[in-house]
């Protein structure tokens, strides 16, 4: 199987181009490192980004959580996926759109 080269440099150009995170993601990445956060903090700081919040709920309905009732709120996404699978979604989302655009 044939594979292209990569254009190391012009990867590294792109790389350094990348557009910081978010600033719901940076908030929720800060909040959730410690141990004081609420779930409500958690819900307004994802219910801020409506890219985010659409990704969180079709996730959250998709077939890999085996959802017999709809999830409608981002709170109860939250409960469904759990924090720790909320910030990793939050985080690969933002990571892979940034990707997709400039790379």
């Amino acid at each position: 199987m044939n594979k292209s080269p990569i254009d190391l440099e012009r990867l590294i150009r792109q790389a350094q181009s990348l557009h910081p995170l978010p600033q719901s993601v940076t908030r929720l990445a800060q909040m959730m490192s410690g141990d004081g956060w609420t779930m409500t903090e958690v819900v307004e700081a994802i219910s801020y980004d409506q890219t985010l919040t659409a990704r969180l709920l079709a996730m959250a309905n998709s077939a890999a959580f085996a959802a017999q009732n709809e999830i409608r709120s981002v709170r109860d996404a939250v409960v469904r996926l759990g924090a720790g699978a909320v910030l990793s979604l939050a985080m690969a989302a933002t990571v892979q759109a940034q990707l997709d655009r400039e790379i």
